[in-house]
């Protein structure tokens, strides 16, 4: 019994021993997969990333999917801007001192590339799909106060850059990818939503409720559907 007895501890402690190591491998990979990130974010207007992007300081590499924005959808993006309301916020990949990867928002910075230069998929971009007076419009023919508004309203911008791994870029790949789904997330109902004017109203009637829904401030969008 006795020799039994030891014999199935030493069986255990082998076990044991075994569980051991093994979480210490599974540790050190887990912090092998680990990122060091370092960050800033930094607000431009719109002049400054359309001279950026034509002169390759902001670079759009090849592993980003084609521009896809319909005439429309570029159309309402620009609106959105000149309407004075703020727009998703793009990011950024500090390759090196003078360029900088655009790894989420080439859709809407190719846009205002597009409306700048007078040309969508070689045709002259003019507004289009809009209930405002600038349907219609291409950029030379904003007004002067217009075009200002437009050059001079600003684009949030969040520049990273994966300080470890030094061996590879695998950051940039394993960003979640944007699209309508973020869009809902990130403004939950839209300008023109029947739900939105309904609780602005009630908290407008009810100083209680909008005490205690102080927090929840509306979140205004961009009018484009997609955040890419």
């Amino acid at each position: 019994m006795q020799r039994e007895k030891a014999a199935l501890e030493e069986e255990l402690g082998d076990i044991s021993n075994v569980e051991d190591g093994q979480e210490s491998e599974d540790e050190g990979s887990i912090a092998s997969d680990l990122y060091s990130i370092s960050s800033f974010g930094v607000d431009l207007d719109v002049e400054a990333l359309v001279k950026r992007l034509k002169n390759g300081t902001y670079h759009v590499p090849q592993f980003q999917r084609q521009y896809v924005w319909s005439q429309t959808d570029a159309s309402k993006f620009i609106e959105s801007l000149l309407l004075g309301l703020p727009v998703p916020g793009i990011f950024l990949y500090k390759e090196s001192d003078t360029r900088n990867l655009v790894i989420d928002g080439q859709q809407r910075l190719k846009s205002l590339l597009k409306y700048s230069s007078g040309l969508f998929r070689d045709k002259k971009f003019k507004l289009t799909g809009l209930k405002t007076k600038w349907d219609g419009l291409s950029y030379t023919e904003l007004d002067d106060d217009d075009r200002n508004r437009l050059e001079q309203a600003v684009v949030h911008a969040t520049v990273f850059k994966q300080d470890t791994p030094t061996e590879s870029m695998d950051s940039v790949y394993d960003l979640p990818p944007a699209g309508p789904s973020l869009m809902t997330r990130v403004c939950g109902f839209g300008l023109d939503s029947r739900r939105f004017r309904a609780g602005q109203a009630r908290r407008a009637r009810s100083p209680q409720i909008a005490q205690a829904s102080g927090a929840l401030r509306p979140v205004f969008c961009s009018r484009a559907m997609s955040v890419a």
